[in-house]
């Protein structure tokens, strides 16, 4: 999961520690370089696949895990 920051970039996150609200293991800086916990890697932003999916947002309290129920 790519997740947009304020300062500009991505913090990219697994799909489990996104779910469960882990911490992100990668991130890219404005030129789309990516680091691994601050260390510089030979990824760029654009070597990741786009899936055209959208993440479930995340909530500490539990809420996206929780099924909706309609009535």
């Amino acid at each position: 999961m790519a997740h947009a920051v304020f300062r500009g970039g991505y913090v990219l996150y697994t799909p489990t520690d996104w779910e469960f609200f882990g911490p992100y293991t990668y991130e890219s800086d404005r030129a789309g370089n990516i680091r691994r916990e601050g260390q510089s890697t030979h990824w760029h932003i654009d070597d990741l696949a786009y899936t055209n999916r959208t993440a479930r947002s995340r909530s500490r309290s539990g809420a996206a895990q929780k099924p909706v129920i309609a009535e």
